[in-house]
């Protein structure tokens, strides 16, 4: 199989797209993969690999302030209200990623998977809940409990001696604004919001980065309602804020089975045709 790989524009979101040379000018399911934060949609290219070898085409953007779109000079550790810039920027996004592929009627089935690690994996959560149409999703060591996850941030450096405002001029205030934001794509105060969708996380309990403690949560409320039924949490011992290429494969393979077979088997049928690569 050779898979094809462009870079180009959506309006003017920097993309990378991963085809089977195959499937180029065909509709094929549509996969968007989100990068972390820091990263770059070419820092996603193994990750998109393994999605795209699946049949899938798959889409890797830009976030706000990374990769082609990181202004000369902005240190994104320094300033951290570029973190959620990013994420309310890809959520923003989103909808106009799918309506340049569904507008060339290159979506299949009209299937759309959603993934991302750290960053990526936030922003994968808060798609999910504002966008019905998107199939299936995979959260790789990122919280689904975005609110949360911002306070334990901003709480940290905090801890740390710092003041708020020194993470950005005016952050408290921006901040604030923020908080009131994601109340309305936080997934975690509205698991309802599933709706009975494959739902894939992986972490590590040993990641410092984001604690995997707000995953394991979200998971074990959302078993107790309806909705919730295909959600998934496979958590490692070892590890740290790094998805091991076997957890990439595993991703790949969640979604391949949300898009091949019946959701009822969903993550029976992802596991063993995984074990049957990687025993």
């Amino acid at each position: 199989m050779r898979h094809i790989t462009k870079s180009y524009y959506v309006n003017e979101i920097p993309v990378i797209e991963i085809i089977d040379a195959n499937l180029e000018d065909k509709a094929a399911p549509l996969a968007i993969f989100y990068h972390g934060f820091t990263g770059s949609k070419d820092s996603s290219m193994t990750f998109g690999n393994e999605i795209a070898k699946r049949g899938f085409r798959v889409i890797m953007p830009d976030a706000q302030h990374h990769g082609e779109r990181r202004k000369y000079g902005v240190d994104l550790n320094v300033n951290g209200i570029l973190f959620f810039e990013a994420l309310m920027s890809n959520v923003k996004e989103f909808p106009e990623i799918v309506h340049f592929y569904r507008s060339k009627e290159l979506i299949k089935d009209d299937f759309i998977a959603v993934a991302g690690m750290s960053m990526g994996g936030m922003t994968t959560s808060l798609i999910l809940k504002a966008n019905k149409e998107v199939n299936v999703a995979v959260v790789l060591m990122g919280s689904p409990q975005q609110i949360k996850f911002n306070d334990w941030i901003v709480n940290q450096y905090v801890s740390h001696g710092g003041e708020v405002d020194q993470l950005a001029p005016n952050a408290k205030t921006i901040y604030e604004y923020m908080t009131e934001y994601f109340k309305k794509y936080d997934l975690g105060l509205d698991p309802q919001a599933i709706n009975q969708r494959p739902l894939l996380f992986w972490h590590s309990k040993q990641d410092p980065v984001v604690p995997y403690i707000y995953a394991e949560e979200f998971v074990e409320a959302a078993k107790n309602i309806p909705e919730g039924k295909y959600v998934y949490l496979k958590l490692d011992d070892q590890g740290a804020h790094k998805v091991p290429f076997i957890e990439m494969a595993r991703m790949g393979e969640f979604i391949s089975a949300a898009y091949n077979e019946e959701v009822e088997n969903v993550y029976e049928v992802a596991e063993e045709n995984f074990n049957k690569l990687w025993g």
